[in-house]
């Protein structure tokens, strides 16, 4: 077993100088090749066409809920069995439409 008297072997400062070397040796002779300039890639085509005025219909696909503005409430001022509907569902009336006719016998043998 040798015997470490505290100082440096003599030659670690060219260990240190041969690998400081050895390191930027391949950048210094990447550096001084010479390659042709890259040419930079042809930009691509472009195409264009003369701008016009047309109408364009606005549309929006979406999906929510639907609230309305006001809920009426029908109801019949007499009771008794509905005879017809005057009206399909869906379609709009004005105050005074006939909406649906009430089976009118109950009323005609009281009176």
């Amino acid at each position: 077993m040798p015997i470490s008297t505290g100082r440096r072997p003599p030659n670690l400062p060219v260990k240190r100088a041969l690998t400081f070397f050895l390191c930027w040796l391949p950048l210094g002779l990447n550096s001084c090749s010479r390659k042709a300039p890259s040419q930079e890639p042809a930009p691509p085509p472009v195409t264009f066409a003369p701008a016009k005025a047309e109408s364009v219909p606005l549309t929006v696909e979406t999906f929510g809920n639907c609230v309305t503005i006001a809920d009426v409430t029908l109801q019949a001022q007499v009771q008794g069995t509905l005879l017809r509907y005057a009206v399909a569902e869906g379609s709009m009336v004005k105050k005074g439409d006939l909406v649906a006719q009430i089976d009118p016998e109950p009323y005609q043998a009281a009176g």
